[in-house]
């Protein structure tokens, strides 16, 4: 299962982006970051991984436009319900809200299922399968950033 959250790419603060701007133009590289793995359990691991949207080819080119996702993929030796899932997902979004000091949520959920695998040219191919999911709606009031929060006095 993976899920991208909001707030997620700030907090990873990786890119693959390297842009120089000479005196006459600009100058835009882009490479693909490195898978980062956390070894969990025996059992289980998370990593973080990057996907990138490429632009759209035209003659003439006029525009272009890249952006990259990162993504927290949970990866169990052992497959899981959907709701075991769904609490890995809350228990990530907790600690995500934690470490970046503002509320996060997942943006988007993919899956993959056995029913969905199938060989082309002798390679094992497996669909993402995209979760459609309700968000709940609340009102976010701003919050203080922790370094402010330290300042307060508890009288």
């Amino acid at each position: 299962m993976s899920v991208r959250f909001a707030h997620l790419d700030e907090w990873v603060d990786i890119s693959g982006f390297k842009i120089k701007t000479p005196m006459k133009g600009l100058e835009i590289k882009y490479k693909l970051p490195k898978t980062i793995l956390f070894n969990i359990g025996k059992n289980f691991f998370i990593k973080v991984s990057f996907e990138v949207s490429y632009p759209t080819l035209s003659n003439p080119q006029i525009e272009a436009s890249v952006k990259q996702y990162a993504w927290v993929c949970f990866c169990p030796s052992l497959p899981k319900k959907f709701e075991e899932y769904m609490k890995t997902i809350f228990t990530m979004q907790n600690f995500l809200t934690l470490a970046i000091s503002d509320p996060t949520y997942p943006t988007a959920i993919e899956g993959k299922t056995e029913s969905e695998k199938f060989t082309v040219d002798d390679k094992e191919v497996n669909n993402s399968i995209d979760v459609l999911f309700r968000q709940q709606s609340y009102v976010l009031k701003p919050i203080l950033p922790l370094h402010a929060l330290a300042k307060c006095s508890l009288h």
